[in-house]
């Protein structure tokens, strides 16, 4: 990428995101990174999610499980690259009375990059992998080292890989 892209990120439930992961996206895009209170602003969430991305211009989404599948659903409804780690996939049909929007026969259309850690204590890494393995544009990597819990050498690995992937790859 040449230049800086606007890029959201969602942490997970319960979540926040480090100031050392902030200082990262900082450096390598505009990044937008929501504190989010996924159970106050689940009536509300997917509006102002699709919003912030219209408003900013954001060309790039990412996330961290519970903010992974919600990149995941947000990203096939605008069209935008995006870089999951641990997707709770199994959320999609706790989160479906709250999207506003039909998402059953969406594709992922531009480049997808998921990171699956294999020792994640909370989401089966099976789960993940089969939820992603057959669809297309989707690039899958299983990480034997990586938790639920994603380090921050962890998530700079992967957007350096991401950015690399875009790089190649026409958006």
């Amino acid at each position: 990428m040449n230049k800086r892209p606007n890029l959201l990120y969602l942490h997970g439930y319960q979540g926040y995101v480090t100031e050392e992961k902030k200082a990262f996206l900082k450096q390598i895009s505009n990044a937008f990174y929501p504190q989010i209170d996924y159970d106050l602003e689940a009536n509300t969430l997917f509006d102002k999610l699709l919003n912030l991305v219209e408003e900013h211009d954001i060309q790039l989404i990412s996330g961290t499980s519970l903010g992974a599948v919600i990149s995941y659903l947000i990203g096939m409804q605008k069209s935008l690259p995006m870089l999951l780690f641990n997707p709770a996939v199994s959320a999609i049909e706790q989160l479906s009375t709250f999207i506003p929007f039909e998402y059953d026969n969406l594709q992922i259309v531009k480049p997808a990059m998921v990171v699956v850690g294999e020792q994640d204590e909370i989401i089966p890494a099976s789960t993940q992998v089969s939820f992603f393995e057959s669809m297309e544009h989707v690039s899958l990597y299983q990480w034997s080292e990586m938790t639920h819990f994603v380090t921050l050498s962890q998530f700079e690995k992967a957007f350096r890989l991401f950015y690399e992937m875009l790089e190649n790859q026409p958006i």
